[in-house]
């Protein structure tokens, strides 16, 4: 099989990197007011390259910066958009790994005004990875789902003066591959289970360019529904 040149490539990474120790420690010397902002960013910015390096040791042709700028990969972004704040409500959500339980409870959201775009979201954060990464490698991102423009609203929500053909809305919004998340934190699950239950309907009806899949272990299953 040829290498591919450009994305979906045959291998890559879906999601957060494990946070280095240092970083955690100037994570939390950040909260407790005793460095600085500009001190904070000289480490991020140490283990993004350390991060960088070690995705094109094994062979990635694309890199991430580990979203160790994020405290939570989705809402990070997600709360940035004008219209969207945070609610007094906490969502509870169990992880789970071989040692039992982990609860979680993040905040809620509301959106209380017309989301909009005030500003460029972690354009900085892609600007220092794309001067960091070798040439050949892509520079590589991670933002809540394109999909979502559509899912909210369908058809009712896009103007047909704009998009009087909705292969044109699709071709707009990216090379669109889809990720089937168990739900990771802190290296614990929401669910398990592997594809043979789905394969059908995932593999063979599912209009998208790729799949990024957990596979091969207990968890996720093994290669077979691929079939």
């Amino acid at each position: 099989m040829s290498r591919r040149a450009e994305p979906p490539f045959r291998a890559d990474h879906v999601g957060s990197l494990l946070r280095p120790a240092a970083l955690m420690q100037a994570r939390a010397q950040k909260s407790a007011g005793t460095i600085t902002t500009d001190a904070l960013s000289e480490v991020e910015n140490k283990v993004i390259r350390d991060v960088i390096a070690m995705q094109h040791d094994v062979g990635l042709q694309s890199a991430t910066g580990g979203e160790f700028r994020r405290a939570a990969w989705h809402m990070d972004f997600i709360y940035q958009l004008g219209g969207v704040t945070q609610a007094d409500e906490k969502l509870h959500v169990q992880f789970f790994n071989d040692g039992g339980t982990l609860d979680f409870a993040p905040a809620a959201l509301r959106i209380n005004q017309r989301i909009r775009l005030g500003e460029t979201i972690f354009a900085d954060h892609f600007r220092y990875l794309k001067d960091n990464v070798s040439d050949g490698v892509t520079p590589k991102l991670t933002i809540p789902s394109p999909s979502m423009v559509h899912y909210r609203g369908g058809r009712a929500a896009i103007d047909q003066a704009v998009y009087p053909d909705m292969d044109r809305f699709w071709n707009d919004l990216m090379r669109i591959t889809t990720h089937m998340c168990r739900g990771n934190f802190r290296s614990s699950w929401v669910a398990e289970g592997g594809y043979d239950f789905v394969a059908e309907a995932l593999f063979g009806e599912l209009g998208v360019d790729g799949f990024f899949l957990e596979y091969d272990d207990v968890r996720s299953g093994g290669f077979e529904p691929l079939r």
